[in-house]
């Protein structure tokens, strides 16, 4: 692919404001975009307060973790004013889709301590 020599990053024929209006990362290599990205880089500039829900259960095997202990221990380090609260019995799916009183507690203890 050859690079447009205007816009930085773009593929020619493919504007900034491609690479603005994509939805997702995921939309990104559609439009010709291939950028490497490593979340952690930017934990350290998270400047809110941030709640963590680790989900205890692999999803496919009981060591199928999409966030391993050792992930959480370094975002914990370096984004400040992190907490993290493990959700026992949930993998990365049912974390989210399924009814969870522990993951509602959680939630509901982090947003009210926001505004008290």
């Amino acid at each position: 692919m050859r690079r447009n020599r205007h816009s930085a990053g773009a593929v020619e024929g493919r504007g900034e404001g491609d690479y603005l209006r994509a939805r997702s990362h995921r939309q990104l290599p559609l439009l010709g975009y291939h950028k490497e990205v490593n979340a952690a880089d930017y934990d350290p500039r998270i400047a809110c307060p941030t709640l963590i829900l680790r989900a205890t259960e692999g999803t496919l095997s009981p060591d199928d973790r999409v966030l391993p202990e050792n992930a959480v221990e370094r975002m914990l380090k370096e984004i400040p004013d992190a907490r993290c609260v493990p959700v026992n019995g949930a993998n990365h799916y049912s974390i989210l889709f399924q009814p969870n009183p522990a993951r509602d507690d959680a939630v509901d203890n982090f947003l009210s301590r926001l505004n008290p």
